[in-house]
């Protein structure tokens, strides 16, 4: 998406047609396919990425399950009736649950997100913890974004840093996504 096209995803009539087209859609920087190997630490993604437009980008994880009984049996994406939203997003309610309670709500997942310029200068780096699932689909949980950067129009290096490796199940497959807020709605 460039500037005129947000422009114009903003204006009351041609806006509403070019939502109704999916032109004014999320922009997707690190689109679906992105697998991260989180069993391992240390750098698990390189990628180049287009930011077509100054933009604030959100880092988030999905879980992709290869049938309904790996979802159910999942202990990496966390539980969504059994996890505690509260202890999702507060550190001291979360350090007071029992190893039992912590292994419902998932994994622990601890990035590093550093975004390079083409010339290998260190643009911006943020930090993603996830340890709630967020979200959840058909055969699918994502964790929602804690990571969010500033990037202005241009080509940058995305590298992706595991810093603490995690059990995976077999066959599930576990996405980065990198999504700006796009135009939206106007």
């Amino acid at each position: 998406m460039t500037e005129t096209t947000y422009y114009l995803c903003q204006k009351p009539i041609i806006g509403v047609l070019m939502w109704l087209s999916c032109l004014c859609v999320s922009n997707q920087a690190l689109k679906d396919g992105n697998e991260l190997d989180l069993s391992k630490e240390g750098l698990v993604l390189q990628k180049t990425i287009s930011i077509p437009m100054n933009e604030r980008y959100d880092f988030s994880v999905q879980f992709e399950f290869a049938d309904a009984e790996a979802y159910s049996n999942d202990l990496i994406g966390g539980s969504v009736a059994l996890s505690s939203a509260a202890a999702c997003t507060d550190t001291d309610i979360y350090n007071r649950l029992s190893q039992g309670e912590k292994d419902r709500h998932g994994a622990n997942i601890d990035i590093r997100i550093d975004i390079e310029t083409k010339s290998g200068q260190l643009y911006a780096t943020t930090k993603y913890q996830s340890r709630c699932v967020s979200g959840w689909g058909d055969k699918s949980k994502s964790r929602g974004s804690t990571a969010h950067v500033a990037l202005a129009k241009g080509t940058y290096v995305l590298k992706v840093v595991n810093n603490s490796a995690i059990p995976l199940q077999k066959e599930t497959k576990i996405h980065g996504l990198l999504t700006g807020a796009g135009a939206g709605f106007p």
